[in-house]
């Protein structure tokens, strides 16, 4: 009996350490899931209640360089993102953003309206200033087109 005790002990000693060692881990894995992503990546908090609604990338890499698009749900404003959008077209903007859609060949449904008015930011990463992200918002929808250089 005494032995079996001190074998539950021990085995629960080791779960507590290894928990306390991958327990972070685990936890920011977990954190940067789904739109946590950008978070992680560009130090950008995305609105709460947002729902991905189709995604893409150009595939795996070595150095996860590469094209990567993601459409979201986003209906319930949220001031504090709102504020961060620039209003009004831009066509830079959105040629930029057109071509990270084609080069994946994101299907036309999938696509904001650039010939009407949306809302954008465009983010870089201060790792690698090659690397874009380019926001798009347009009728209750969040687009958003990464570039990994």
């Amino acid at each position: 009996m005494k032995k079996r005790r001190n074998i539950v002990i021990i085995c629960a000693v080791v779960c507590l350490l290894l928990l306390a060692a991958c327990g972070p881990a685990i936890y920011s894995a977990l954190r940067y899931v789904g739109a946590g992503v950008y978070e992680a990546n560009w130090g950008m908090a995305m609105p709460e209640g947002i729902t991905e609604l189709y995604r893409t990338d150009s595939g795996a890499s070595f150095g996860g360089d590469g094209y990567r698009y993601a459409v979201y749900e986003y209906t319930e404003p949220d001031e504090s993102f709102d504020s961060l959008l620039n209003r009004g077209a831009d066509e830079y903007i959105g040629g930029c953003f057109a071509g990270i859609a084609d080069e994946l060949a994101v299907p036309a449904e999938e696509r904001p309206d650039l010939g009407a008015d949306y809302s954008w930011r465009v983010g870089r990463r201060p790792l690698d200033e090659r690397d874009k992200l380019y926001m798009i918002y347009q009728d209750g929808r969040l687009y958003i087109a990464e570039l990994f250089m």
